[in-house]
């Protein structure tokens, strides 16, 4: 019988493979579609922490990707770092206005 809590979604072979790669220190490389798989799995798993910092390795990846730094100013209100998050949506806004 399966014992995993019903809200947490099963394991991606993304999240499989970062873990991976991760546990080995070897080099990371998603495209912005995986990583953003990955920060959901971890979101939707209640591993903000984790989220966040695979977002922000994401986001030094692909710089100015506004879809990451949506995520990130989310999880970032989530740990109550909401001036950071107010600050990343003003430059989400800058980048892709109205």
């Amino acid at each position: 019988m399966d014992k995993t809590p019903r809200h947490i979604p099963e394991r991606l072979w993304q999240v499989v493979r970062y873990d991976e790669l991760k546990a080995q220190g070897g080099s990371i490389y998603f495209d912005v579609d995986d990583f953003e798989a990955i920060i959901d799995y971890y979101i939707f798993s209640f591993d903000h922490e984790k989220a966040l910092e695979i977002t922000e390795y994401a986001c030094t990846l692909h710089l100015h990707t506004p879809s990451l730094l949506l995520r990130k100013a989310q999880l970032l209100a989530g740990v109550k770092k909401e001036q950071k998050a107010l600050e990343l949506l003003e430059q989400v806004e800058k980048m892709e206005p109205g």
